[in-house]
């Protein structure tokens, strides 16, 4: 809070005096110094600048302005700067003008004060914070392990057993994450879960306490927030921000986490070491919610938990978040609604990169964030995702508006129409951009290049291949003749066939003119023996590798195939014709209907990502499947596709899919068999907001079921 930046009536009574209770301390921010105001009476923090620091200086609490002077007589402090500072400190409680104080006042100011934070707090289902008591005595009892964590042997044993627990979870991680929204989300685990978050945030909340008293901090308040509406434990770790050395403001921010991954770290070890039972559940939701949270929330810098705090003592730019907000507010009424008389908030060098980027992520994201637990959580528990939804849109889109709304009242009536036009123009162009300009619009599918199964170059026997009788990228016809297999096994069973043929022949001739009832017999073992040669040498043909298309020969491994043993239908090569490939695309049930009335299709490969092929749809396979002709299709392969489970069929689908087989316009290359491709059907021109609102709709047609 620079001079400059602060707002309040030009004038100020006389003789103001600076409260007694307010303690100061100095920090240094990007080589800047600037002071935090502590006031105690009402719990809270101030930040303001060298130059309000001097003003602050010819401050005394007995005698008002020292010397005698008036506001207006400090050397290098403009005037008008300096009545708005005063003013400012006046409303925020920090400031006197002689009259006496009453509990009264206090107590409206602490009303005042609360009134503010519930307003903030229901802005959000996040973040509902509800005071209790102070937990000194507590502590107290607590010094023990403070001592124990805080010793060097201490902190070495915690970082070498969470730096062995995430090697242990990284090592048996399929395992963990099999099937896990089911483990998760099943009304057994859920009763388990709660009540195990709320421990582990118990002591995560007393690793912030410990590691604050460790640095010679008060905690002074512990009480219960409210997340997604389960009741928390947190503490007021705010003193915090009085350390001079911002590594010690870091060290109580990442306490949490800390504790947190050392729970998780030792959760790991339990899973793995134990029977399936109560504890292993037990030890799979610490892990889980270690984990989660961590990335989620305490350690995510767009949230303002740990991880903000962190990531502004790093970056040494104190209250990004505020400050972010304010500067883009800023901009928005200087540029966009020709607010003139708006000044830029005091900023230090570098902190408007910061202000420009952190303010639209944080905003994004906690947005995207809400919704997509509501959307989780809907699953389940239609009515409480629902309101979740509700509650995060409601908040999103009000919130600017009464922005906006006490912005007007407090400007000047022709300021006020001004704004209130330029405001009503941008919103309504905003408003034309999204529903009146049309955008491209279509669906795009990941595919694989295809070939049909006669291309498909397979052994009919089992055996080793003896060598390839056509080169690599030869031309050949239907029914050549491109390799041979050899089987000992079957050379010997022929062998033995015909020798037990030529056995029962002569058995029959033996006694065919002397014994007719014994020829009859003899008669049906030479039928037998011969069935049996028949059916061998048949098993013999099939060691020939016969194509059934024409075109390039194409083999999977020519170098290494003579000599490799392989099974009845092993794929060894392909028979390439550019003219006879296809793309094999997949997409889910609700996109079916939109692709048959596409314009054009196009076909981007992976291989050659700068080159659109046209194409046409051969067919929809009307039944949904819920296998993926390769893996490149699924997440592990870089495709959109989750996989339940791997056998010999191919990769099985959570979710089933319909097939869509396209024929490209032109021939393909070789090359760009098997590889993922994107196809892109087109479906006109279309305003994005009706986009938006379709791709709203299919959400809750999905999540909601309404």
């Amino acid at each position: 809070m620079g001079l400059a930046s602060v707002s309040g009536s030009a004038r100020v009574q006389s003789q103001p005096f600076l409260k007694a209770n307010v303690d100061a301390f100095r920090h240094v921010y990007r080589g800047e110094v600037w002071y935090l105001l502590h006031d105690r009476a009402l719990d809270r923090y101030y930040r303001i600048s060298a130059e309000a620091a001097r003003m602050l200086g010819a401050l005394d609490t007995r005698r008002g302005l020292k010397d005698g002077a008036t506001p207006f007589e400090i050397e290098g402090i403009d005037e008008a700067d300096t009545a708005r500072f005063l003013s400012h400190l006046r409303a925020s409680g920090l400031l006197r003008t002689g009259e006496t104080i009453t509990a009264a006042d206090i107590a409206a100011q602490r009303k005042a004060l609360a009134r503010r934070r519930w307003k903030a707090m229901a802005k959000s289902p996040i973040g509902l914070r509800l005071p209790l008591f102070d937990p000194t005595p507590l502590l107290d009892r607590l010094g023990w392990l403070e001592r124990l964590v805080f010793a060097r042997s201490g902190l070495w044993a915690l970082g070498l057993v969470i730096l062995t627990g995430m090697i242990a979870a990284l090592v048996h991680w399929g395992a963990i994450a099999s099937n896990i929204t089911d483990k998760l989300i099943s009304m057994e685990n859920l009763a388990v879960a709660s009540i195990v978050y709320v421990v582990m945030k118990a002591v995560h909340e007393t690793a912030h306490a410990l590691t604050l008293r460790h640095f010679g901090g008060e905690v002074r308040r512990v009480g219960l927030i409210f997340v997604l509406l389960m009741p928390v434990p947190y503490v007021d770790a705010s003193t915090s921000s009085t350390f001079a050395n911002k590594y010690r403001r870091i060290a109580v921010a990442s306490a949490g986490i800390v504790s947190e991954l050392f729970m998780g770290s030792l959760a790991v070890f339990g899973w793995i070491l134990a029977e399936p039972g109560l504890f292993r559940t037990v030890c799979f939701d610490i892990l889980m919610i270690s984990g989660f949270s961590t990335l989620l929330f305490n350690g995510n810098p767009l949230q303002r938990y740990d991880g903000y705090y962190i990531l502004c003592d790093l970056i040494e730019v104190p209250d990004l978040g505020s400050r972010s907000t304010a500067y883009i507010g800023f901009l928005a009424r200087r540029y966009l609604l020709g607010a003139r008389e708006e000044k830029p908030p005091r900023t230090a060098p570098g902190e408007t990169s910061w202000f420009l980027v952190y303010g639209p992520a944080s905003f994004i994201y906690r947005q995207v964030l809400m919704l997509s637990i509501a959307m989780f959580a809907a699953q389940s528990y239609p009515v409480i995702g629902a309101t979740l939804a509700v509650w995060m849109l409601a908040g999103a889109m009000l919130t600017p508006v009464i922005g906006l709304g006490e912005r007007l009242r407090k400007v000047k009536k022709a300021d006020r129409y001004r704004m209130l036009g330029r405001s009503l123009l941008v919103a309504g162009g905003l408003a034309g951009l999204l529903f009146l300009v049309p955008l491209p619009n279509g669906v795009v599918a990941p595919g694989i290049v295809w070939l049909p199964d006669s291309a498909i170059v397979r052994t009919a026997g089992t055996g080793e291949i003896d060598a390839l009788l056509e080169p690599q990228g030869g031309q050949v016809t239907s029914g050549q003749i491109i390799a041979r297999l050899s089987n000992d096994e079957l050379r010997q069973r022929l062998a033995v066939a015909e020798a037990r043929l030529s056995e029962a022949e002569a058995t029959f001739r033996s006694v065919f003119m002397r014994d007719h009832a014994q020829a009859g017999i003899e008669a049906q073992k030479v039928a037998a023996a011969r069935e049996e040669r028949d059916v061998v040498t048949a098993e013999i043909a099939r060691l020939d590798v016969k194509v059934n298309a024409a075109g390039t020969l194409v083999y999977a491994d020519p170098v290494n195939l003579p000599g490799t043993y392989l099974h009845e239908g092993t794929q060894i090569a392909i028979v390439w014709n550019g003219a006879d490939s296809f793309v094999r695309c997949f997409l889910p049930l609700w996109e079916i209907d939109r692709i048959r009335s596409a314009g054009t299709v196009s076909l981007r490969f992976a291989f050659d990502p700068h080159h659109d092929v046209p194409g046409d749809i051969l067919r929809i396979v009307p039944a949904a499947t819920d296998r993926l002709p390769s893996p490149i299709l699924s997440l592990e392969g870089g495709g959109p596709y989750a996989i339940a489970s791997h056998d010999k069929a191919g990769p099985t689908l959570t979710e089933a899919v319909f097939e869509v087989v396209v024929r490209p316009r032109e021939p393909l290359r070789v090359d760009l068999f098997q590889g993922r491709v994107n196809v892109r059907f087109d479906l006109g021109w279309e305003p994005a907001g009706y986009q938006i609102l379709r791709a709203a709709r299919l959400v809750f047609l999905r999540q909601l079921d309404v």
